[in-house]
């Protein structure tokens, strides 16, 4: 079953069910039969140029996940991989979540990161090797490992009062244009308490913040939009946003962010109290090109 895209140069005709691009409408007549998308190294799928770089569909990069992740709170994880957590998280995770633990909660660990993690209930499950890290792009898969880790059987203290990366979009040099825009959709999850919990959508480069969102007694954020903007050149920027949990008007956020250079994207989690937690449940984003 086919699909058409266009872009500046040419139309192109797509096989929905194998993801291969399978012919070409326009001034090039020879068929292409390159993927279309493939798996990065974790896993994550990824749009991808011939060249390997993410690619524009119709002048767009598209992204997206239904697989949990987020910042766990206080817990031990146990010689055997046994995770035992001090405050229960929304739902059991049985088919499996992404969790920050920090340094030393897993033996010989020295940095924290990202484990993959099969709950049995809200409290208990297990936590699988290997680590991935947000250093470079990670976008939530299913994890398939069966290495559980060997933890440090004491109980870590999570990390607070500093952000934590939970994902990492890499964008590639001029995705946007002078006009372009980015647009996010996204679904949380947090304890219901008075205690301070953020989350942010952020570009690596100043850390400045693209959309931003505290939590408090609210504990679930069904859908949030955000969309940013270049402004007529790749180096000035707007952003806006709504979450359809609050009331209010959100201020515009004015950005430099020079997007005619390759940019990252990261999913950024904040804690002020180690017993709480914040899971994104799902996300989408999409990248718009404009001259």
């Amino acid at each position: 079953m086919g699909r058409k895209y266009t872009d500046r140069e040419v139309a192109y005709e797509v096989d929905m069910d194998t993801g291969e691009v399978t012919g070409l409408i326009g001034p090039r007549e020879q068929p292409i039969n390159v993927p279309f998308w493939k798996k990065d190294e974790n896993g994550g799928a990824v749009l991808m140029g011939q060249d390997g770089t993410q690619y524009k569909i119709g002048n767009t990069v598209s992204l997206q996940s239904g697989i949990p992740v987020g910042i766990a709170p206080n817990g031990t994880i146990a010689t055997d991989g046994a995770l035992t957590l001090g405050t229960a998280l929304p739902t059991t995770y049985s088919t499996g979540i992404w969790l920050y633990f920090p340094a030393g909660a897993v033996s010989g660990d020295a940095t924290g990161g990202l484990y993959w993690c099969v709950m049995s209930n809200t409290t208990q499950g297990i936590v699988y090797a290997p680590k991935v890290s947000t250093n470079n792009q990670f976008i939530p898969y299913l994890g398939n490992s069966t290495n559980a880790v060997t933890g440090s059987n004491s109980a870590y203290t999570q990390t607070t009062n500093a952000y934590v990366d939970i994902v990492r979009i890499n964008l590639q040099a001029n995705s946007l244009g002078a006009r372009g825009r980015i647009f996010f959709t996204h679904s949380l999850s947090g304890i219901n308490n008075a205690n301070q919990k953020q989350f942010a959508w952020r570009w690596v480069t100043g850390s400045t913040n693209i959309y931003h969102m505290s939590m408090t007694t609210t504990p679930f954020v069904g859908v949030a939009h955000c969309v940013s903007r270049n402004r007529g050149v790749n180096r000035q920027m707007t952003s806006t946003w709504n979450n359809t949990s609050f009331q209010g008007t959100n201020p515009i956020l004015y950005t430099s962010i020079n997007t005619s250079v390759a940019q990252s994207i990261v999913a950024s989690v904040q804690l002020t109290v180690a017993t709480d937690f914040v899971i994104l449940e799902g996300f989408s984003f999409e990248a718009f090109y404009s001259d």
